[in-house]
């Protein structure tokens, strides 16, 4: 059986590679994009979360435990936060938090009417 040399080739191996392995190095990293500005509101967005959720749902008004229900699950089902692209599920999530609570508050006032 004849043994095979693995000698070195000349211009390959580690030492004629080495300076072009790390040639990257000397390159300047990309410049991080520019800071995109937060979105204006959409007209009629107060600053008050809690009001504006409470308007959509339309707690001012005298609703049936049914009326409410029915509104409730519309508003979950619209801005529920895995129906809402990436961006704007934390704010989705905080604004169904906010539904629910109000829901349950006056679910409970129309429990304490009857």
């Amino acid at each position: 059986m004849r043994g095979l040399a693995f000698g070195a080739t000349p211009g390959s191996g580690g030492k004629a590679r080495f300076g072009l392995a790390l040639d990257w190095t000397d390159e300047l990293p990309d410049p991080a994009p520019p800071a995109q500005p937060q979105p204006p509101r959409p007209p009629g967005r107060s600053g008050d979360p809690s009001a504006e959720v409470a308007a959509e749902l339309g707690l001012g008004a005298a609703l049936t435990l049914e009326q409410l229900t029915s509104r409730w699950r519309d508003f979950v089902w619209r801005n529920h936060p895995d129906r809402q692209p990436a961006d704007a599920r934390e704010d989705a999530n905080a604004r169904v938090a906010i539904a629910n609570a109000l829901y349950d508050r006056a679910r409970r006032e129309l429990a304490k009417a009857r």
